[in-house]
């Protein structure tokens, strides 16, 4: 995951996880800003929030992350047939988007409280046997594609 972060010296920041755990150390640039990538520790638990805290040794700063691990199950059969999508390990009550050549927009929609999600589409007429990738996301969060075949 990404974090950035504004208004610090140029120095090395080190940002750690909420044991103390260091995770990586950044670079702020001449206006002071950051950006670098994380690797969540793998101890962590989905669907709890953790914080993180960045350093640079002066300055002190602190937020929060969530861990998620989206999932997506796809139930296809007959080109004639509707087309099912559950999601599983979303954020709570966020809007996702479900893209996949077989639709021509995307179909958008609402998580659950306990991050699920299921909703079902109809093949475009004529729409040809084979295999079709389907993917979700939650902004930059994305599942893992699934594939549809379609008989």
């Amino acid at each position: 995951m990404n974090v950035s972060g504004h208004g610090w010296s140029t120095a090395v920041i080190t940002l750690s996880w909420e044991d103390g755990r260091p995770l990586v150390q950044a670079q702020a640039d001449a206006s002071g800003d950051f950006t670098t990538a994380i690797t969540v520790p793998f101890d962590s638990q989905v669907g709890s929030t953790y914080r993180i805290t960045a350093s640079d040794g002066r300055l002190t700063a602190s937020g929060q992350v969530a861990v998620y691990a989206p999932t997506i199950a796809v139930t296809c059969a007959a080109t004639t047939a509707p087309v099912s999508v559950s999601g599983s390990g979303w954020p709570a009550s966020a809007r996702f988007a479900l893209r996949s050549s077989l639709l021509a927009t995307p179909l958008v929609g609402n998580v659950n409280a306990d991050g699920t999600f299921v909703v079902s589409f109809a093949p475009p007429s004529g729409s040809l046997t084979g295999d079709y990738l389907i993917t979700a996301n939650v902004g930059s969060l994305v599942a893992p594609s699934q594939t549809c075949t379609l008989r």
